[in-house]
């Protein structure tokens, strides 16, 4: 298993219920979204998911810095290419977080 070596890593490849997935992410300090097919491609549930549940963002979403609900203390974006500072990720785990903007789920509707 690549990820063994790897401090408090748990991989756990056991299938979850929708409902025991959202335990689990309420009980995570950060979700990790990635696009799978193009970088421009539309958002995850992850996303939405992990704003309503008060979870941090891990992603390669650069588009998410240009949307209303992107908050630096809330989401951590890097892009391809660009090497991962496992410190940067240390720190933005355990900075505290600004509370989510409710006015963000009434976004788009009328």
């Amino acid at each position: 298993d690549p990820y063994s070596e790897l401090e408090d890593f748990k991989v756990d490849r056991e299938i979850v219920s929708y409902e025991n997935y959202l335990r689990l992410m309420s009980e995570s300090r950060a979700v990790i979204d990635l696009w799978r097919l193009a970088p421009g491609e539309g958002y995850s549930f992850r996303i939405s998911e992990a704003l309503t549940l008060n979870s941090k963002i891990i992603t390669n979403r650069t588009c998410i810095l240009n949307e209303p609900f992107y908050d630096a203390s809330r989401m951590f974006v890097f892009s391809e290419g660009n090497e991962i500072n496992p410190d940067a990720i240390k720190h933005f785990l355990i900075s505290p977080m600004k509370p989510v903007d409710k006015s963000i789920f009434s976004l788009g509707t009328n």
